[in-house]
């Protein structure tokens, strides 16, 4: 059994339930409009990303946006930009959703 970070299973759950993502899911996949939702939701449904492949792109726009564009399900190119796309970000798998820091530089702002 793959254990997934609670965000990534309420992206699933979101996609297979038809409802709209949590704020803190948007955030860290980057879903800031109806076609990013569309292209991982076909994605998703299809099968061409996994649970691991997404759970991997936590964060990282340019994983995300590899992933999801190698799918032939959704034919139009998306780009995915996570608020905190940061691919060091390693968020440990938890029962609550993982707090992310932005930027010590974006926190003076």
């Amino acid at each position: 059994m793959t254990l997934l970070r609670p965000v990534t299973v309420n992206l699933i759950e979101s996609v297979f339930n038809g409802t709209e993502p949590s704020p803190v899911a948007k955030m860290a996949f980057g879903i800031t409009s109806e076609a990013h939702q569309e292209a991982l939701s076909a994605a998703i449904l299809t099968g061409e990303v996994s649970a691991e492949q997404l759970d991997d792109a936590v964060s990282n726009g340019a994983k995300l946006s590899e992933l999801v564009n190698r799918s032939e399900a959704y034919p139009f190119e998306v780009v995915f930009t996570p608020e905190w796309d940061n691919p060091a970000i390693t968020a440990p798998v938890r029962e609550t959703e993982p707090v992310i820091e932005p930027p010590e530089e974006e926190r003076e702002r």
